[in-house]
Order: structure tokens, then C-alpha cells, then sequence
């Protein structure tokens, strides 16, 4: 006879909690919890639900100019014509996320990493890029501060038009 050992194994759950920079308001929090039975790995269960929630929030009402996305893993996020103005994204992950057409004019970009995102006309004037990263990323159409053209950003084999 085999002995059989059936092992529970339960999820952490964490909250999440999205605040206003200057006031330390919370503008939307959310629960999460990965799924162990899951094939996904846990960072790809946790973006699919952040993009969720952002989405959630966004048809709610929720102003996310002035949000605090500080120090996240925001790879794989669709946030495409978007207001973030004064947003601060500073040090997150944002590979193959999608920015087209966002307004992230005075946004805190301070030593972000973009690998195949997409910041396509996206407004992004006033908008702190020191140490900021962009490798094969769309930078069509960005409108950076005046008198600077998307040539000019800190990236590596980026693709962008300066027409």
C-alpha cells in the first residue's frame, strides 16, 4: 500500500495600494493573490492584474494624474492615451508596455527601463528623464520639451521618426 501525502498549498495575498504623490491620498487599492495552480508565473499574474485594476479604476472615474507608480513592475501594461500628467514612475520596469497617445507631461520618468513599449505621440513635456532607458522602443510622434526631438531621448536602437 503507497501512502499518499496531499499538500495544500495557499497563495500569499498582498495589497496594493495606488496614492497621490502630493497628497498621499489612496486612489485605488486592490488585493492580490497568485494562483499556485496556475502555469503563469507569479510577476506575470501580478501584471496581468495591476493592468486590470488600472483599467477598473480608470472606467470607475479615478484621476491617476499625479499617481504614484513608483518602484513597480509594469512590464506588459496597456495604458495607451492615458492621463499620468505629474505621474511618478520613477525606477519601474515598463518593458513591452504600451504608453501611445498618454499624457505624461511633468511625469517623473527618473531611471525608468523600456524594452519594446511604445511611448508613440505620447506627451512628454516637462517630463524628468534623467538615467531614463528606452531600448527598441516606439518614440513616433513624442513630443519631448521644446525645441528637443524624440532623436534626442536617452535610448538604444530605438525606433522613432523626426519628421
Amino acid at each position: 500500500m503507497t501512502s499518499q501525502t496531499i499538500t495544500s498549498t495557499k497563495a500569499a495575498s498582498s495589497i496594493t495600494e495606488i496614492k497621490k504623490v502630493s497628497t498621499n491620498e489612496t486612489l485605488f487599492s486592490f488585493s492580490f493573490a497568485s494562483d499556485p495552480e496556475s502555469m503563469s508565473p507569479r510577476d506575470l499574474q501580478w501584471q496581468v492584474a495591476l493592468g486590470k485594476e488600472i483599467s477598473k479604476a480608470v472606467q470607475d472615474g479615478v484621476d491617476l494624474r499625479g499617481a504614484d507608480f513608483s518602484n513597480r513592475d509594469m512590464r506588459r501594461l496597456n495604458l495607451t492615451g492615458l492621463d499620468l500628467r505629474g505621474a511618478d514612475f520613477s525606477g519601474s520596469a515598463l518593458d513591452h508596455s504600451q504608453l501611445a497617445f498618454a499624457n505624461l507631461s511633468n511625469a517623473n520618468l527618473r531611471g525608468v527601463h523600456m524594452v519594446r513599449g511604445s511611448l508613440a505621440h505620447a506627451n512628454l513635456l516637462g517630463a524628468c528623464l534623467a538615467g531614463a532607458h528606452f531600448s527598441m522602443t516606439d518614440l513616433t510622434g513624442v513630443v519631448a520639451w521644446s525645441g528637443e526631438r524624440a532623436s534626442e531621448l536617452p535610448m538604444s536602437t530605438a525606433k522613432r521618426s523626426d519628421k
